[in-house]
């Protein structure tokens, strides 16, 4: 039941006379959430057209089920960025409106899954607030978020909201002695104020936000006036501690210190929380599971995994407080001895029927060819050097680029693409690679080589801008000392989306010197470059030389910790999603079988040093794509990688 914003639960007196003796003052409380699910409701790799074992709110449905059945008291969470990240989401919304009287197949999804409470991500705006209205009229479940309004009042309480901010929820707990009690659960939204200068095109004059943490702490107190007993904050942010340069798209941490928060749900980064991919800090406990103490998870991406926080909870003089917690994460596939993703749960039939018409036209779409390509396209060699696939990409954008440099009059300038090799291994595993063989490129192919929905943009920026970004782009790699063998290439934390070459420009990365940036993007040394020759057409780039640079929405607003540009540098936003672009330049008949784009190499190793990288299997075949550094096999790892090394 959800109760009014003013209702009352329960008098202490009551509670006080319900629940007596110290034995019988523990009563248990199941938190499940989930996270980023970007419209990966079917087990399905759209991109790759094929099943996808470990992913998918179809096989979580299941896992759900399960959670709930164990415990008698339970309420269910998702954290956002549920609307666009997958052809499914993206076939839906063709034309930016939802056909009346069509539901949005991931709306019925998670009203087939029961949902006590949605917040709102910032990838729910990328086709438009319209739209995103229409979808939503739809839900079955609440919708909150609690920092983006349709105009900002004097104070956060006093916003005109776009959604409800909070939610205060009434349940009936039971202790092991099988007395009941009322307790009044606070649940507030949060998503990354960025929002606002990422989907800028959709949301000036719509819409505005607030920074998360100050909404936060209001609307928590406000929670708190109204008498909850416990507050829920849905982060939609990572997990990241605080450090110079780095803006609050990683604000849980920040979230967990207020007072009047009691459970964290972080999301966004799609990093597993408890989990070992997050640095342990006197305020972070990633082994327990825990933020400033409090209770906290972070599911994952695409259904991969279900949060869950169990709470022991007492009543002890007048209040509830929180005596115990555990948060873990349950799969919903896990590897067998080949390495293998294997799926622990089967496909809950509800969620399968809710989305069945639509996960069938969607493959049927995906399957179309559209253009062909006289070599292999795939990221084995991605770190290492320039390659044929990001070629690719930096040509459809180059050519988007070049119609609106004339459009605007600005032909004169230089232009430069900037753009990430998004798929090479990493954190997501030995099957995230791109593979696309020569011949016909499918519809699924450019979702392939390019898996984010983002937006185009144009921007102009100057040299120094350039070599700043470039900097940031290169703090995946390690520091190679000399003298110390055979050493890896990339940090363990590095992120591919995070690597952005830029074709136009030709550098070194010099990796005996230090990184300015940690692989995250805080700036732990401004005077440290790595960046050398850093020249256009031959001739050294100055620092106030302009250009004109083609690139998405999310790092122009400085997404992945990047320069964030100035919103007057923006030349050019249209709606067109990055895809879009690269679909149509294929489309077109464009020579696939293009010059480089980029030029760019490794420098500052010591001769006779080797350094390895894990890359796919399948590269032992395409050795001769990394000519003329000398690629040798060291063999596969237990991560079902294939381990190589570079002599140099």
């Amino acid at each position: 039941m959800i109760l009014s914003d003013r209702a009352s639960v329960l008098t202490e007196k009551t509670l006080a006379d319900t629940v007596r003796g110290p034995q019988q003052q523990i009563y248990r409380l199941r938190i499940l959430a989930t996270s980023d699910i970007h419209a990966h409701v079917m087990p399905y790799d759209y991109a790759a057209d094929r099943p996808l074992e470990a992913a998918g709110l179809a096989r979580l449905m299941t896992l759900i089920r399960r959670a709930r059945a164990e415990v008698a008291n339970s309420i269910t969470l998702d954290n956002g960025d549920f609307i666009e990240g997958s052809p499914l989401g993206e076939l839906t919304a063709i034309g930016g409106r939802l056909p009346t009287g069509r539901r949005h197949p991931v709306v019925a999804a998670m009203n087939a899954v029961g949902y006590d409470a949605v917040g709102l991500g910032n990838h729910e705006f990328g086709y438009g607030v319209a739209f995103l209205e229409r979808a939503l009229a739809d839900a079955a479940f609440p919708v909150l978020s609690a920092n983006i309004a349709r105009r900002l009042g004097e104070t956060p309480c006093q916003d005109e909201f776009f959604t409800a901010p909070t939610l205060m929820l009434e349940r009936s707990v039971t202790n092991d002695a099988g007395r009941s009690a009322l307790l009044k659960i606070g649940v507030l939204s949060l998503l990354p104020q960025q929002v606002e200068t990422w989907e800028r095109k959709h949301l000036a004059g719509r819409l505005r936000t607030r920074d998360e943490v100050g909404a936060a702490a209001a609307w928590a107190a406000d929670l708190r006036r109204r008498g909850a007993d416990l507050v829920v904050a849905l982060c939609h942010s990572g997990i990241g501690g605080e450090s110079v340069g780095l803006q609050p798209d990683n604000a849980a941490l920040q979230v967990a210190r207020l007072g009047d928060v009691d459970v964290v749900i972080a999301g966004h980064t799609h990093r597993l929380f408890p989990g070992t991919g997050i640095s342990r800090t006197g305020e972070i406990d990633p082994a327990a599971g825990k933020i400033c103490g409090k209770p906290a998870v972070e599911p994952g991406f695409r259904g991969s995994h279900l949060g869950i926080i169990d709470l022991e909870l007492v009543f002890r003089d007048g209040r509830w407080t929180v005596r115990g917690s555990e948060s873990r994460l349950e799969p919903v596939a896990l590897r067998d001895g080949k390495g293998e993703f294997v799926a622990r749960v089967g496909i809950d039939p509800e969620v399968e029927r809710s989305v069945a018409a639509c996960h069938a036209r969607t493959v049927k779409y995906v399957r179309r060819p559209i253009g062909r390509a006289d070599r292999a396209l795939n990221s084995y060699f991605a770190p290492v050097l320039p390659g044929p696939m990001m070629d690719l990409i930096h040509a459809a954008q180059l050519s988007w680029l070049t119609t609106v440099a004339g459009a605007a009059g600005l032909s004169h300038l230089p232009r430069l693409s900037a753009a990430s090799p998004f798929k090479f291994g990493g954190l997501a595993g030995a099957c995230n690679f791109t593979r696309i063989a020569a011949g016909d490129i499918l519809l699924h192919h450019i979702h392939d080589l390019y898996p984010f929905p983002n937006s185009i943009r144009a921007v102009r920026v100057t040299g120094a801008r350039m070599r700043d970004w470039l900097e940031r782009a290169v703090s995946q790699y390690r520091q190679i000392l000399p003298g110390g063998g055979d050493q890896p290439l990339l940090h363990g934390e590095a992120r591919p989306y995070d690597f952005d070459t830029v074709a136009g420009l030709s550098y070194d990365v010099d990796l005996g010197a230090p990184a300015r940036h940690d692989p995250d993007g805080s700036l732990v040394r401004p005077g440290a470059s790595r960046i050398r020759n850093l020249r256009f057409q031959g001739a050294a780039v100055a620092a106030t030389q302009e250009f004109l640079l083609v690139t998405n929405n999310f790092r122009a607003g400085g997404g992945g910790n990047y320069p964030e540009l100035p919103t007057d540098s923006v030349i050019a936003e249209p709606l067109a999603l990055c895809t879009t672009v690269l679909r149509h330049f294929v489309e077109s008949g464009a020579n696939i079988g293009l010059p480089p784009q980029c030029d760019w190499r490794l420098t500052g190793v010591p001769p006779g040093t080797a350094l390895w990288f894990d890359t796919h299997t399948d590269a032992t075949a395409h050795l001769h794509e990394a000519l003329p550094l000398r690629v040798e096999v060291v063999g596969p790892t237990p991560l079902r990688f294939l381990r190589c090394r570079i002599v140099f």
